[in-house]
């Protein structure tokens, strides 16, 4: 028996050096062999003392001081679960049962709250903003108590829980259909479980919709890692139910995002502003600029200097014999042989000689009235100042443009880190000042405030331009201005001192005004004003970016400007980028019809409640039967149609059985994994990127701080392959003797310039070189040559064939110039090594040999695992996969990804992706669906292209989002809704016109009931028109049910780490279900037309044709809820207001009420 009382001042010693975790530990472990603990005294000021231990802690602390029944298995149980939890959400994924050695929370809360965690995508959510997982976990805890006290509950009424548990070990021995009231009284707690269960994951729902929304506007806005989530110590929250986004100016912000993507002009725009010529932080990029002069008092700027050359920079190849090698010099002191060669070098200039710094920034001022532009070193935008017109004139449309504008400048600024200062003015004293806006929750709260400000007063730039020559002579001299107006300003629009105080800052620091027109396309006081006008802003004067919902009467997901809701034509040409892709072209050659609003009389059609036209009163039962009868017919029809041509999984099989397919090497392709990343903790993705990397014959780079077993994963794969392998450690001063070799002596005394290879990276199977961004001018051509075409050009016109498989580079640091940007385009694979995370020390300190391989040969020359693991030679290998590769085909829905990807990038991440990169990507995504036996490079294999496509680190995570977004097939270019949508607007129409043309023929459709000649052709027409739609629908649902079987093999893919593996299959297969789901309820109704336009076994007869698609019409369109209102207008009235569909809901709904 234990009664511990821990007094004040010893927990303040005690828990500042153990975790409270630990002595939980202890209590329970004391539990658990049997010790009662009568008493733990915690007085309440003193928990809140302590504030170094975590929430979570925190939680399962007092847990333990609330329920001292609590067993303590289920402490521990719960404290190794929520360890679970934050390992698999750190990772962007749930967490699976094979984590446990038990699940927790246990079923049905598990399954529950697994599935409503997986609908708010909320592990992608926390993969990148990790530092709110200790908010998610709580919320997790929470539930889990609440939970477990409700069951107590459930389990404490009438002893139901030995009952339930009776119930369980009776349904285990009894056979299937014997039952027994403990049975049936278990499945009522089941049920009661279930449904506590729902009502605690619906909670965690409500609470993180809001959150995640809020959330993902500020990740498009600022970008990822803004910073914006504040946490308070003090609450258990973290700040996310009391978000920025629950300000009340928050509203604007998701229609200037709209706003913001659409104005490429001004994106460009604010990338320049504040831009100078300068030699420091330039990163190597020259643009044009106005030449500069020495001025004592101008400001620093970039000048090439001949005469003060101070600093090396590297090695380089040139003529001048005063920046020459020492060791180029001893060539004279040679044989005449050597001295000639030395002249030989001089005259091609190819003496190895050090790189002189030749851009030094110096006091200098631009030189006026220039003739021409300088190609001057650049660094990166600089701050910016936006003084923004605020007068009466800037209100309505232009105020959200203006806003927009803003938003821009204070985005580019925190993803740049550039200063942004905002001026707001009307008039000469009506200016305020917003100083340096911060993108930090400070900021953009009175960014927020200044945003939900409506606009009025009068114009005067005065006011605003005093202001920011205040800080332009303070502490923003870099700065340049934009002055965003609609030009209604006076003329001169400022008094000649200020003019003349603009015009010095122009001469002594670069300083250039842009104006941002608003509204106007000319300003004749601001061209006084400018250096720059732009009048982009026109074009969206007028436009309706935002999407306006349909009418409460059609109750449709989808909208359409009221200019395309002419002819199908029009209509289509929205589409016409995604429907053409897959091969649609026949239906874009018809024009769109909408139903006329008044009802047509015809056979068949309802003119109203009591009346069938046509079909006399004592036969309406018969032929409401016959109808009902001829539907059914039809859709088990349709049913057996798609039976028929479903696509199966088997399909996937009989591929990786034919005689090309590379399945057969699987084993070895797994087996040469492990290999690679054996006793290396959290390099599985590193291992598989490296052999893929070898198999497509390609080359891979790995940016990451030094001790992050870089080379050790080069050198493992050089172990896998045999041969050579080659590791430098680059420089600036590396000379091309460490790289490919010394000159051959023998040759040159035969007048040969050749190098001795052997045992240089021209002659090796695998290379290491780290720090590659470090090599000079003076090797890196040759060295292009080698990556690029495996050649090495030895002297004498020939190119020695390298035997080279990968190069594996290594760099803690990116380019900096635009001939190092030509090396890292070389490499086509990227993956930035970091650190092990926290939970991987504690697996790499427990391991007895960490980072050593077992086969490695100066440990064990006889180990039987340590043969390479192909039975076939590693070329064969590599010639076969790549051979099937030529024969994988890579369709054109996977190609018109790979396009839209390349615009995102070039868009919204500012990279260019080259035309090499793209081609060399295709190949290895080839490379990938041929390692898996497939023919066809499916979407999951496109998942790779994160590691393709990005320039800079933090952009891994912005592509994989997008991935994520679009890689569900037959989904919109932004992957929020589903293609069905647009297929259903044209079904529908197809649905209407072949009515109008059955009502005009008495539902004769082939001629031989009377009908008229145009009458027929116009259906047959429509007829082939629906058999193309469902054509090509058809082709889509076998492309998603394909799609949904790889989903649920991807754990199995060679080149996805099986984190990445397990997070896509659980935040892409819900997606692709349910647009599957919506597809083919689509297909369903276009088999169902079709057949119902044609005279095939399952097709209606002649008199009930019309009636049977009305009636199809009638199930496919979504309710409408009328009010009273609507439904006390006449019959004649509602004829005239409705179209036919829409009419014959509402004498229902009238009718309905009648009865009510």
């Amino acid at each position: 028996m234990i009664l511990l009382h821990l007094p004040e001042r010893e927990l303040q010693v005690r828990f500042r050096q153990v975790s409270r975790f630990v002595l939980i530990v202890f209590l329970l472990s004391a539990i658990g062999s049997g010790i009662e603990v009568l008493s733990f005294t915690l007085p309440n000021a003193q928990r809140d003392r302590i504030k170094h231990v975590s929430s979570i802690d925190n939680l399962v602390f007092n847990s333990f001081l609330k329920n001292n029944r609590t067993r303590a298995c289920d402490l521990i149980e719960a404290s190794t679960g929520i360890q679970v939890w934050r390992q698999t959400m750190l990772r962007g994924r749930l967490p699976i049962r094979e984590d446990f050695d038990s699940p927790w929370p246990s079923e049905p809360l598990f399954s529950a709250l697994s599935n409503t965690i997986v609908s708010l995508q909320l592990p992608r959510f926390v993969r990148m903003h990790q530092n709110i997982v200790d908010a998610v976990l709580i919320a997790i805890f929470r539930i889990v108590i609440d939970f477990q006290e409700k069951q107590q509950i459930i389990f404490a009424e009438d002893d139901s829980y030995s009952q339930y548990a009776r119930a369980t070990e009776i349904h285990n021995q009894q056979d299937i259909g014997e039952s027994s009231t403990d049975e049936d009284i278990g499945r009522t707690i089941v049920d009661k479980l279930d449904r506590v269960a729902e009502d605690l994951s619906t909670e965690f729902f409500d609470k993180f919709e809001t959150i995640i929304v809020g959330v993902n506007s500020l990740d498009r806005l600022f970008g990822p890692d803004h910073n914006l989530l504040h946490f308070d110590e003090d609450s258990v929250d973290f700040g996310l139910e009391d978000g920025i986004w629950q300000h009340s100016g928050w509203e604007v912000f998701p229609s200037l995002q709209r706003e913001l993507q659409s104005m490429k002009e001004l994106r460009d725009m604010v990338k320049d502003l504040g831009r100078r010529p300068t030699a420091d932080k330039s990163q190597g990029r020259l643009q044009k600029f106005v030449p500069r002069k020495l001025d004592s008092e101008g400001s620093m700027g970039a000048r090439f200097d001949l005469y003060s050359r101070t600093s090396v920079s590297g090695l380089t190849l040139s003529s001048n014999l005063a920046q020459m090698l020492p060791s180029e010099a001893v060539m004279l002191r040679g044989s005449p042989t050597f001295r000639r060669l030395f002249m030989a070098k001089r005259i091609e200039s190819k003496l190895l000689s050090y790189q002189l710094s030749d851009w030094v920034d110096m006091l200098s001022v631009p030189i006026e009235n220039p003739k021409y532009l300088s190609r001057l070193p650049s660094g990166l935008g600089g701050p910016i100042i936006v003084c923004l017109d605020t007068s009466w004139s800037m209100s309505g449309r232009r105020e959200a443009l203006s806003k927009a504008v803003v938003l821009a400048c204070v985005s580019a600024a925190h993803k740049q880190g550039r200063d942004c200062q905002v001026v707001a003015f009307s008039n000469e004293r009506g200016v305020m000042d917003a100083g340096k806006i911060s993108a930090d929750s400070i900021g953009v709260t009175y960014l927020l405030d200044f945003l939900s400000n409506s606009f009025g007063g009068g114009t005067d730039v005065t006011g605003a331009l005093k202001c920011a020559i205040s800080s332009l002579w303070s502490n923003m001299s870099t700065a340049d201005l934009l002055l965003v107006t609609d030009g209604e300003i006076p003329d001169p629009p400022v008094s000649k001192d200020i003019m003349e105080d603009l015009d010095r800052l122009k001469v002594r620091t670069g300083m250039e005004i842009h104006g941002l027109l608003v509204g106007n396309r000319h300003s004749k006081p601001l061209s006084k004003l400018c250096t720059h006008i732009h009048d982009f802003l026109i074009n969206y004067e007028t436009s309706n970016l935002v999407s306006r919902p349909l009418s409460s009467s059609t109750k449709s997901d989808f909208s359409l400007p009221a200019s395309k809701l002419g002819r199908r034509g029009n209509y289509l040409s929205i589409f016409s980028s995604r429907l053409g892709s897959y091969g649609w072209q026949s239906i874009k050659n018809r024009g769109l019809k909408f139903p006329p609003s008044r009802v047509l009389c015809a056979k068949g059609n309802y003119e109203d409640e009591n009346e069938i036209i046509g079909v006399k009163d004592e036969t309406r039962d018969d032929y409401n039967t016959e109808v009902q009868h001829a539907t059914e017919t039809l859709r088990r029809s349709v049913i057996e149609i798609k039976e028929k041509n479903t696509w199966q999984n088997s399909a996937l099989d009989d591929e990786k059985k034919t005689k090309e397919s590379c399945w057969r090497y699987q084993s070895e392709l797994k087996a040469a994994i492990e290999r690679i990343g054996e006793n290396l903790v959290e390099r599985g993705g590193e291992a598989r990127l490296l052999l893929l990397a070898l198999l497509a014959e390609e080359h891979i780079l790995f940016l990451g701080p030094p001790g992050t077993a870089k080379s050790e994963l080069g050198r493992r794969l050089s172990d896998l392959c045999g041969g050579f392998f080659f590791q430098r450690l680059l420089t600036r001063f590396t000379t091309p003797e460490e790289i490919f070799g010394p000159l051959s002596l023998s040759a040159l005394e035969n007048d040969e310039y050749k190098r001795c290879t052997t045992g240089y990276l021209p002659t090796s199977s695998i290379a290491f070189l780290d720090e590659i961004f470090k090599a000079n001018s003076a090797i890196l051509n040759t060295l292009l040559t080698i990556l690029n075409e495996r050649q090495f050009d030895n002297g004498m016109g020939e190119r020695d064939v390298c035997p080279i498989r990968c190069v594996v580079g290594a760099s803690n640091e990116l380019p900096e110039s635009d001939e190092l940007e030509a090396l890292y385009d070389r490499f086509l694979l990227r993956k930035e090594v970091l650190p092990v995370s926290n939970e991987g020390v504690l697996q790499l300190l427990g391991m007895l040999n960490p980072g050593v391989s077992s086969c490695r040969a100066e440990i064990d020359d006889s180990n039987e695992n340590c043969e390479v693991p192909f039975t076939d030679a590693l070329d064969h290998v590599i010639k076969a996969i790549n051979t099937a590769a030529d024969g994988v085909t890579l369709r054109e829905d996977t190609c018109v990804l790979i396009r839209d990807l390349r615009t995102f990038m070039k868009e919204e991440l500012d990279v260019d992706v080259s035309d090499r990169r793209l081609t060399k990507a295709a190949h290895l995504l080839k490379v990938s669906a041929a390692s898996h036996g497939r023919i066809f490079v499916d979407r999951i294999d496109c998942m790779l292209l994160q590691h393709l496509v990005w320039r800079l680190p933090e952009q891994h995570d912005a592509v994989r989002e997008w991935l994520l977004d679009n890689i569900t097939p037959c989904t919109s270019m932004d992957g929020s809704s589903s293609d069905a949508i647009q297929f259903r607007l044209i079904l529908d129409s197809l649905r209407q016109e072949a009515i109008e043309a059955v009502r005009k023929t008495g539902g004769d459709v082939t001629g031989a009931g009377g009908a008229r000649a145009a009458e027929v052709a116009l259906i047959k027409a429509l007829h082939n028109e629906v058999s193309t739609l469902s054509d090509t629908l058809k082709q889509r649902s076998d492309l998603l049910a394909r799609h949904l079987e790889l989903l649920n093999q991807s754990v199995d893919h060679l080149w996805l780490d099986q984190d990445e593996s397990i997070s896509i299959q659980q935040l892409l297969l819900p997606k692709a279900r349910l647009v599957f789901y919506e597809l083919n309820k689509v297909l369903d109704d276009s088999i169902a037309l079709k057949l119902a336009l044609s005279t095939n076994s399952g097709a209606p007869s002649d008199n009930v044709r019309l009636s049977v698609l009305e009636l199809l019409q009638t199930d496919d369109e979504p309710e409408i809820n009328f009010t009273e209102a609507e439904l006390s207008i006449g019959m004649k009235a509602a004829k005239v207001k409705y179209d036919k569909a829409t009419f014959r809901k509402w004498k229902k709904a009238r009718k309905q009420a009648e009865k009510d």
